[in-house]
């Protein structure tokens, strides 16, 4: 195996560790080091899911890859640019991180009630059903790449579904992307047929760990901050090995 595509957000791109893309022990920088493979690392730190695809599309454009490896994040992940110098990746669950980064800029044009109110606003726009709509047509698009003959695995880096998801009609994944409660049982019904129609045509065979998430399986912390260490990446490595049957 001679070139190795990676694509993700903060965990393939080594954020926690002093060297970040560049530090050893990261998973793709192990796994091409086991390949003896020459590394192309286009993960972005807090990235979405489009825009992790993106990034793998533009480079396939460019260059054959023996392998490709594209690291999905969460599902309702989103991209705010506050201007050309900073980004700030939120889903629903970080809210109070984005306050705290919003507060800590210089952002004079807008009053604190401004924020506050913006976070509440969010909360109630940044629902999951158009981010599963566009994460369908992502998986949809990575299958038939690989129809094509281009040698993909995906990689569960942040979703917490789980095989219930693919058997059960009313799966707990399911309710969260519907968001039951601001739904008529009317609207529930026809997303969940949707749904269910979109799922049976996922191929789970080209994914690494499909119910078990790089974030769900992490031992340890990266010496900087929260992001999975050496250990987990350690782990991650030999997943993808025996995903590929090279141990």
């Amino acid at each position: 195996m001679k070139k190795i595509l990676v694509s993700g957000d903060s965990i393939s791109y080594g954020t926690g560790f002093p060297l970040q893309k560049n530090e050893p022990s990261i998973w793709p920088n192990q796994l091409a080091t086991f390949l003896k493979a020459d590394l192309t690392n286009v993960s972005v730190a807090g990235y979405d899911n489009t825009g992790i695809f993106i990034n793998a599309i533009s480079e396939l454009l460019a260059t054959e890859y023996d392998l490709i490896l594209i690291q999905l994040s969460s599902i309702d992940r989103i991209i705010l640019s506050v201007n050309m110098h900073e980004q700030i990746s939120v889903t629903n669950t970080t809210v109070n991180s984005l306050k705290n980064h919003i507060s800590a800029m210089a952002i004079t044009q807008f009053s604190k009630d401004q924020l506050l109110d913006f976070h509440k606003v969010f909360l109630e726009l940044n629902g999951k059903y158009e981010h599963w709509e566009r994460l369908i047509k992502i998986i949809y698009s990575i299958q038939s790449l690989v129809k094509q003959g281009y040698n993909i695995r995906i990689i569960n880096g942040l979703f917490d579904w789980s095989e219930e998801f693919f058997t059960s009609k009313h799966s707990l994944y399911a309710k969260k992307i519907l968001n039951y409660d601001s739904l008529p049982d009317k609207d529930i019904n026809i997303g969940l047929e949707k749904i269910c129609k979109q799922i049976k045509d996922i191929d789970l065979s080209i994914w690494v760990n499909p119910f078990n998430s790089f974030k769900q399986i992490a031992v340890d912390h990266a010496p900087l901050d929260f992001h999975p260490g050496s250990k987990s990446h350690k782990t991650y490595t030999n997943m993808i090995l025996k995903n590929l049957n090279l141990i």
